[in-house]
Order: C-alpha cells, then sequence, then structure tokens
C-alpha cells in the first residue's frame, strides 16, 4: 500500500461559510473525513472531487482509495491537492481484500480520524450544501444523517429517490431503502461499532450496512432534499439486473434472512429471481428464473405479479415441447 498526503490543515478550519462551533456543526468544530474509493475512473474522479471541494462545509481531508493503483487517477488526486491547498489530501491505492467500494471505503475510514464520516462513490457528485445540511441534523443522539438523491442524466421525478424516515430493520430488508454509501453521513464510532461496509457482499453492501445500523439500534434523520447526484451512464453499476447482482440479493438474505420471517424472506427471493430473468441469459435459463419469479411471488409482498412474465413462460414452453417433443 502506498499514500501522500498534504501537510495537515487545522481540524477545526473550514474555508467557507460561517456558524458557531456548537454540536450541530461537526465539519466545523469536531471533523469530517470524506473517504472517495475509486476504480480507474480519472474523469469522473475529478468532477466528485470537484463537488467536494465546492461543499459550503468543507470537510477536514479527502481520502481517495483506489483498488487498482490507476495511475491517471492518482495524477487526478496530485492535480487536485496542488489546485485546492485548504484541503488535507491523502491518495491510498490498497491491494488488499480485493477489488470493491465496500473495501475501499473500510481502508480510508482506518487512514483517518475525524469523528464523522462521509462516502461518496467516484462517479457520483454532491450539491454544494451536502455537508452542511447533513452535519446540521447530526445532533446529540443522532447516529447518521441520509440524504435524497437524484439521479442523473434522468430527467423529472424518475431521477429522484428520498429515504423514509422512521424505518425500521424490516422495512430495509424487505424493499431498498434509497440509501447509498455517498448519501450517508455517519459518526466514526457508530461506523467502528458495526465494522464497516461489508466487503464479502458483491452487491446490496450500502443496504447491508443500513440495516445492521438500525438492528444494533442506532438512529438516523433525513434530509429529504436530493443533495447527492447518482450518475447514470454506459458502465455498469451495482443496481443493473445481473446475475451477479442476482447472486448478491440471495447472499444478502442468506446473511439477514434467520432474523425475519418467511414471507418476508420470500420478497427478497422473488426480487433475486426476478432479477435474474431480466438479466441476458439464455432461454432455459430465463425459463427457469421466469418459473421460480412465479413460486416466489407472494400477495404478502405486496407485488403484482406481472401477466408479461406469465405469457413469456408460456410462450418459451411452448418453444421448447415444439422443439424437444416432435408432434406426430
Amino acid at each position: 500500500m502506498s499514500s501522500a498526503s498534504s501537510p495537515a490543515a487545522d481540524p477545526g478550519s473550514s474555508a467557507s461559510g460561517s456558524g458557531s462551533s456548537d454540536r450541530t456543526s461537526p465539519g466545523r468544530a469536531e471533523g469530517i473525513d470524506c473517504v472517495v474509493p475509486t476504480h480507474g475512473r480519472p474523469r469522473y474522479l475529478q468532477e466528485c472531487l470537484e463537488s467536494v471541494a465546492a461543499q459550503t462545509l468543507r470537510p477536514r481531508r479527502v481520502i481517495v482509495v483506489s483498488d487498482n493503483g490507476d495511475d491517471a487517477s492518482e495524477r487526478v488526486v496530485e492535480e487536485f491537492r496542488s489546485a485546492h491547498e485548504g484541503f488535507e489530501v491523502v491518495y491510498v491505492a490498497r491491494s488488499e481484500n480485493g477489488p470493491g467500494a465496500s473495501a475501499s471505503r473500510n481502508a480510508g475510514a482506518e487512514t483517518g480520524d475525524a469523528p464523522v464520516l462521509a462516502f461518496l462513490d467516484d462517479d457520483d457528485l454532491w450539491e454544494p450544501r451536502y455537508l452542511e445540511a447533513a452535519s446540521a441534523r447530526l445532533t446529540e443522539g443522532v447516529d447518521a444523517v441520509v440524504t435524497g438523491i437524484r439521479r442523473f442524466p434522468a430527467q423529472g421525478k424518475g431521477g429522484l429517490r428520498v429515504p423514509a424516515g422512521g424505518l425500521c430493520p424490516r422495512d430495509v430488508f424487505r424493499t431498498a431503502p434509497h440509501v447509498t454509501g455517498s448519501s450517508i453521513v455517519v459518526r466514526r464510532e457508530t461506523f467502528d461499532a458495526l465494522l464497516g461496509f461489508d466487503s464479502a457482499l458483491p452487491v446490496q453492501n450500502d443496504r447491508d450496512f443500513f440495516l445492521r445500523l438500525l438492528l444494533e439500534g442506532h438512529h438516523y434523520e433525513v434530509v429529504a432534499e436530493p443533495l447527492v447526484r447518482m450518475r447514470l451512464h454506459a458502465g455498469e453499476r451495482l443496481t443493473d439486473p445481473t446475475i451477479r447482482r442476482a447472486d448478491g440479493i440471495l447472499l444478502f438474505l442468506a446473511k439477514h434472512g434467520g432474523q425475519f420471517r418467511r414471507r418476508d424472506r420470500r420478497v427478497l427471493r422473488y426480487i433475486s429471481h426476478r432479477t435474474r430473468l431480466s438479466a441476458p441469459t439464455s432461454g432455459l435459463v430465463r425459463l427457469r428464473s421466469g418459473l421460480l419469479t412465479m413460486v416466489s411471488w407472494s400477495p404478502a409482498g405486496s407485488r403484482q405479479l406481472p401477466i408479461g412474465l406469465v405469457r413469456m413462460i408460456s410462450t418459451r414452453v411452448r418453444r421448447l415441447l415444439d422443439r424437444r417433443v416432435p408432434l406426430t
């Protein structure tokens, strides 16, 4: 592992904005470490870091963690450090625990020491008020703050995702809570108590972290304003319907399913099979996934069984029978 950093900045300093140094402003009084996991996307990384620099409440330090030692990304970090002397900037090239955002987030958290942590994926952006608004809600008794998300370049309400307040663990287990690593600010003591993100999960790691936070009795607040911009681009995102995502949902189910009722577990099985059905696979795999989707469906899941799915399965069964059982 290698790392480089600029001379340390004053942990309590902020380059812009004004306000008191009370408990409700951890970015000024206590300090925030901003951790950016990256994986060979220097162009996106540059835009991401500029959105951090534009914050009205600036973090104590920015920690960029690369899981593939990309030279171009390291140059982006060096250029950012030179252009923004008010920041302490650290670049970490890691090789332990394999690739993935979760392991990079954990490595970044271990590198810093600020009492508050914020994470920003290299292809996402923060609106300028993100840290200020989230920090203001991180009052006594609140362990984490989550904000609204706007996907871009999606247009209209379809791109808006706002997590609900007052969610219980069962809510998060059954349904995606619209919480990502880029939209959560958490106290370090809470992050450490949860042992960070689970790098063994290929997907659902943000949901897993939020679920464990609730299972352990921690409290969160919501800033409904969409202060995180989640990029939709040609590269694969973890939310795309792929076999890897379908398998990851089953891993999430295996990890937490024992704590929830059978009908709740059935909802996740339905989602996994439906995801596999939507992934680019062979006809036989799609047929099997379609049948498993129908078997997993339940009215208790509040999910309507699509008529199109029934028609698709009927058509594929008929075609298979036509090929394998000649008419006499």
